[in-house]
């Protein structure tokens, strides 16, 4: 349940993020943020944090979106 939450986070901030920036900005910013936490957490929970935020995006959104990747 918790890492759900911690995904649903991110994808609140990333939308902020494509409010304020626009969408290329806002994906340049996610792979920055995605790289750093793959280095202080490890390559599996980058990984595991981008299934978890594309699932839930893709259970609530048009699946024609890019992913988190």
């Amino acid at each position: 349940h918790m890492r759900d939450c911690e995904a649903r986070e991110w994808i609140r901030r990333f939308k902020d993020k494509v409010n304020d920036l626009g969408h290329y900005d806002a994906r340049n910013w996610w792979r920055d943020t995605i790289a750093d936490i793959e280095k202080k957490r490890g390559k599996s929970a980058a990984d595991d944090l981008k299934d978890r935020m594309n699932r839930i995006r893709n259970g609530r959104t048009d699946p024609e979106r890019p992913n988190f990747t």
